[in-house]
């Protein structure tokens, strides 16, 4: 998929001449003033919430030199995870004065220090942790420790992360329990869920191995009692490969993994985005796994956790090839 930029585009260019009559035959898509994302049928499937929300904030960019992109658009450039409702909605940037409003751009008023901002893809940005500062003030906690977990994973420093800001108390519970092992808004969702009841389902990405140290599954949480957690979301099994028998196979290797981990005395609790918006069935399954666990014998092998790769943001540049 390409973008086009009008500040970019020559005024002799004949793509100016041809905007409206590819803008009818669907060959482009304006995304922001002045701003065009050109995608053949094959791309169109691939132009996600976030790639639309990144485009327009490409094409605010381009047109506007004294703001910076902040809160939900610096998110969506850093590659942190945001709603897709989030993401329909206005071009988020800080600045000094307010300017002219429009309801596709919302507008922080405030002067940054240098310290706060960054450039990401060419673009004026706020900072890792300046972001989660903004976020705090724009989405709900299981949303902000989300992409705080992003923000760890991509070796960002939240130290000292509710001063001086609005939401310190928020803030400050989010530096606590933020932790770079996460790696969905799934696994950050569950694991506020656990937080917030007390449910000690707290390892991350843990590794499991039998008796003599071989490698059984890694799963997103686990307990030495013996209690393994997996979000069910992940796989969409009626997509891999575009065929039924690879998603058939993938779900038959998945059974016998789970009764490897079964055989070996792990009980493995699953849940999926339902539970996860109404979490009182998972509780009550959970803390009934987690007490019949303490009073079993131990599982026969152990869990490790295994060292955290680093995740690069995106390359959004060459996505647009914008190079």
């Amino acid at each position: 998929m390409q973008l086009h930029l009008a500040s970019e585009i020559p005024p002799d260019s004949p793509f100016r001449l041809e905007i409206q009559q590819r803008l009818h035959r669907g060959e482009l898509t304006r995304v922001h003033h002045g701003t065009y994302l050109e995608s053949n049928p094959a791309d169109a499937q691939q132009i996600t919430t976030e790639i639309h929300h990144v485009a327009r904030a490409f094409g605010f960019a381009s047109r506007s030199s004294k703001s910076t992109l902040s809160g939900i658009s610096a998110a969506a450039l850093h590659g942190l995870p945001m709603l897709a409702s989030r993401l329909r909605g206005p071009i988020t940037v800080t600045r000094k004065n307010p300017g002219s409003r429009r309801p596709s751009v919302m507008v922080s008023r405030a002067e940054l220090r240098p310290e706060d901002i960054t450039s990401v893809q060419q673009l004026p940005v706020t900072t890792l942790k300046r972001t989660i500062q903004d976020l705090a003030s724009l989405v709900r906690p299981h949303e902000l420790l989300a992409a705080a977990d992003a923000a760890l994973r991509q070796g960002a420093s939240l130290e000292h992360l509710s001063e001086p800001r609005r939401q310190r108390r928020l803030l400050r519970w989010v530096e606590a329990h933020a932790s770079e092992r996460a790696e969905s808004f799934a696994e950050s969702w569950s694991r506020y869920i656990f937080i917030q009841h007390d449910v000690p389902l707290r390892l991350e990405q843990v590794s499991v191995f039998d008796t003599d140290g071989n490698f059984v599954a890694r799963c997103d949480f686990g307990t030495e009692l013996g209690v393994l957690g997996e979000f069910d979301g992940r796989i969409k099994y009626d997509r891999i490969a575009g065929s039924s028998e690879a998603a058939a196979s993938m779900i038959m290797a998945e059974k016998q993994r789970e009764t490897r981990l079964r055989e070996l005395g792990w009980d493995v609790v699953r849940w999926n985005w339902v539970d996860l918006q109404q979490p009182a069935g998972l509780l009550r399954r959970l803390r009934r796994q987690l007490e019949s666990a303490a009073s079993a014998p131990p599982p026969r092998g152990f869990i490790r956790l295994e060292p955290v790769k680093r995740v690069k943001p995106p390359d959004w540049r060459s996505l647009f090839e914008l190079l």
